[in-house]
């Protein structure tokens, strides 16, 4: 079964990143996609990534408390400024960096108001 997986990563998209049934994908650095098999930790996490951890779950929390309109003018958002992301990335970006000057950057370019 992983070897009949490992020869579709190449059609999976531009960029393929993430968790895939029993592979993780990545792309690296040089541009090349690389795929290996999840494997468990050996270690349990540590304080630190069990912060981040409960931090994204609370964005995730957030991100569906918005409103649908709210929601997709985070959508829209990203898709009109051409980013790289999904507005639910961008919204996490927001919640997690606050970075106020992107955020008023893509509502000028947009014409969205996400704040």
């Amino acid at each position: 079964m992983a070897h009949t997986i490992t020869r579709l990563v190449p059609y999976l998209g531009f960029a393929p990143t993430g968790d895939l049934g029993p592979l993780t994908i990545y792309t690296a650095k040089n541009g090349k996609t690389v795929y290996f098999l999840k494997a468990p930790p050996l270690v349990p996490a540590t304080l630190f990534q069990k912060r981040q951890r409960t931090r994204f779950k609370n964005v995730a929390t957030l991100w569906w408390q918005l409103s649908q309109e709210k929601r997709n003018a985070w959508l829209q958002a990203a898709t009109s400024a051409n980013l790289y992301c999904t507005g639910y990335n961008l919204f996490l970006h927001w919640q997690l960096r606050r970075d106020l000057g992107a955020i008023r950057t893509i509502e000028r370019i947009t014409g969205q108001v996400l704040i």
